[in-house]
């Protein structure tokens, strides 16, 4: 309190505080000072005490920190940071009070504001690599300060303490040393679990600073975590590894194409299990045997089996690929071992909907032949088995076991199949509800089937298809369906087709307009490659002398579109001044006519490229050129 005039007890004690009621004191350096008499001082000190119940505890602050800890928002570990960096500030004097009264506060930090921190540095906020791995090791450093002699007694961690900081090292996706760090910590939890309990058996009782060693006891979270660390460590390994492989094909592809030899390439898979992620994998797999042997001793909670079980199924549908088909059969065989356990009454181990989804994605992933087979028996296994209901632990499917169904035939290049998923998924009338990564699959399906084909009737079909369910999405997303709604890459993907294929009819110019417009009254809007993929759509359409008119007033309102919107791009100018010409219609000579009519005459405007990203996405004075030879058709 800073102003000692708006203190009414203050100021009327300090008012009645006259020579006549006050007594006489000298100091130690002979000077007489006034001191307030007893009764005066028993009421500062009530004063004192209201003062001192009007600040905050250590609750209050554990309160706060609480709430950032909880909260989505991207700075809330920092918040949280600093409501704990308060308190560890250390003690707070307050002696800006009357009669220089001193209100005394010590507010430090307890085990329940450290958890609480640790808690928020686990959540995994954000999603760049250096923060996790930051707060990680942030959160690593406080545990082992709360572990070391110096530390308070009353901040000493607890199972909740290590499970906060190894849960912060599992959100470090990316790092393959996760599983080493995770592994550490477990066993230094059980070394302290061990330590403690053997000091008790020998000399019957434990002192008290140790006491808080009889918490840290590794629990089912604990193990669980453990195996999703080797999966992460897995995982890394699986992805490089992967990588490798499609280098080595494509380099060695390359080499055969430029020497002229047909090579085919049978031996490119590196089998060793400590290159691929198995080996990981295995680690992985033995600590959920550990597992279940603690619960034949209950000794961890009935649900840690299946969390187990769930995780290295996930593991193995992420190292599965065309390289690793056999993941897709481990997996397989590790969901058959869980029905077996809940037929046999350990119900705790029963599949549910992640166990079969994990299975279907690897099958998906395989691309295989069979693949997309295997990975629709396994929907079907669960829609059966909720129709019929043979077995007392029945599985209902959900869209994200359709939608990966819909991946593996998507691979395959199976659009018929896709489309008729998301049909069957729309004819559950509300019970599974397609979402707008099941439209995604379909409109991706048929745009790839348009590019897979040689049949130019087939290709302008897809195309067409795509651009009907990419309506249909568009108006389920208008008509209050808020949970649908396009990517822009669906727009894209539409145009791009229809612009690369080898298909040059009426109806892929109507499919090009519809969906350019449709991009640009979106909220996306359009940009420079829609503007250069529907200008060689129109080209590649109109390129015949019949349309010499429908061409022109194509050109000229394409271009003075792209101008106003400030997206006129070097490919789009070089695609129109030095693209592809024929014998008859779009010639040469009509070529030059349109660009000298549309862009006239150096120096050319800037504002016709303002909006582009890029000195290379700007043209040139040299780019609007018309070539002098362009390339003719073969007839």
């Amino acid at each position: 309190v800073k102003s000692p005039s708006k203190l009414s007890p203050f100021a009327s004690l300090a008012s009645s505080n006259t020579t006549s009621e006050s007594h006489q004191s000298v100091s130690d350096n002979g000077i007489t000072t006034l001191r307030p008499p007893d009764s005066i001082n028993q009421e500062m000190e009530k004063v004192a005490t209201i003062v001192r119940s009007l600040q905050p505890t250590v609750h209050h602050y554990n309160s706060v920190i609480k709430a950032w800890a909880h909260d989505s928002d991207s700075i809330s570990v920092a918040r949280s940071r600093r409501w704990l960096s308060k308190l560890e500030d250390g003690p707070k004097n307050f002696d800006d009070s009357p009669d220089n009264l001193l209100i005394h506060t010590t507010l430090q930090p307890n085990d329940e504001s450290y958890d609480l921190y640790l808690h928020s540095c686990s959540r995994g906020i954000g999603k760049k690599r250096h923060l996790l791995r930051e707060r990680a090791s942030e959160a690593e450093d406080i545990l082992r300060y709360r572990m070391s002699l110096d530390a308070p007694s009353n901040i000493r961690p607890t199972t909740d303490s290590f499970n906060n900081v190894i849960r912060a090292w599992t959100r470090c996706r990316k790092d393959y040393s996760v599983a080493d760090r995770v592994l550490n910590l477990v066993r230094e939890m059980e070394g302290i679990h061990r330590e403690v309990i053997m000091k008790e058996q020998h000399k019957g009782q434990i002192i008290e600073e140790e006491k808080w060693k009889l918490n840290i006891i590794p629990d089912s979270k604990t193990y669980t975590m453990a195996i999703d660390s080797w999966v992460i460590a897995a995982s890394v390994k699986a992805e490089k590894w992967y990588s490798e492989q499609r280098s080595q094909i494509h380099n060695t592809r390359r080499k055969s194409h430029r020497d002229g030899n047909n090579v085919t390439i049978h031996n490119y898979e590196n089998r060793q299990e400590n290159e691929d992620g198995t080996a990981e994998m295995r680690n992985a797999e033995a600590i959920m045997e550990y597992i279940r042997d603690l619960e034949e001793f209950g000794h961890v909670d009935p649900g840690a089996a299946l969390i187990a079980y769930n995780t290295i199924l996930s593991g193995w549908a992420r190292l599965a690929n065309e390289f690793r088909p056999d993941n897709a059969k481990k997996s397989e065989a590790l969901l058959y071992e869980m029905i077996e356990l809940s037929e046999s009454g350990k119900e705790n181990c029963a599949p549910d909907v992640l166990s079969y989804n994990a299975v279907i994605k690897a099958w998906a992933k395989s691309k295989r032949l069979n693949s997309a087979d295997r990975a629709e028996w396994w929907l079907r296994k669960m829609i059966d088995g909720t129709c019929q209901q043979q077995s007392v632990h029945t599985v209902r499917p959900n869209v994200n076991s359709f939608n990966l169904v819909m991946e593996a035939f998507l691979q395959l290049n199976d659009a018929s199949r896709v489309e008729d998923l998301l049909r069957e998924m729309d004819a559950t009338d509300g019970v599974i509800t397609p979402n707008s990564e099941s439209f995604s699959k379909v409109i991706r399906a048929w745009t790839r089937n348009a590019l897979n084909t040689s049949n130019h009737s087939l290709q302008s079909y897809s195309i067409e298809n795509a651009r009907r369910w990419l309506e249909e999405l568009l108006q389920r997303e208008s008509q209050g369906q808020s949970e649908l709604g396009p990517a822009p890459e669906l727009f894209s993907s539409i145009l791009k087709s229809a612009a690369t294929c080898h298909d040059d009819s009426e109806s892929l110019l109507s499919v090009g307009q519809w969906t350019f417009w449709a991009m640009r009254d979106s909220r996306f809007g359009v940009n420079s490659l829609a503007y250069e993929w529907l200008l060689d759509i129109g080209l590649k359409v109109l390129a015949s002398q019949k349309d010499n008119k429908r061409r022109e007033d194509f050109l000229i309102s394409l271009v003075e579109q792209c101008c106003r919107d400030g997206l006129l791009s070097v490919r789009f100018v070089k695609s129109l001044s030095s693209g592809r010409v024929f014998d008859e219609g779009w010639t040469a000579g009509e070529r030059e006519r349109i660009c000298r009519q549309i862009f006239g005459d150096a120096p050319f405007p800037m504002h016709w490229s303002r909006n582009l990203c890029g000195r290379y996405s700007t043209p040139t004075p040299e780019d609007f050129c018309v070539a002098k030879q362009g390339y003719l058709s073969e007839e």
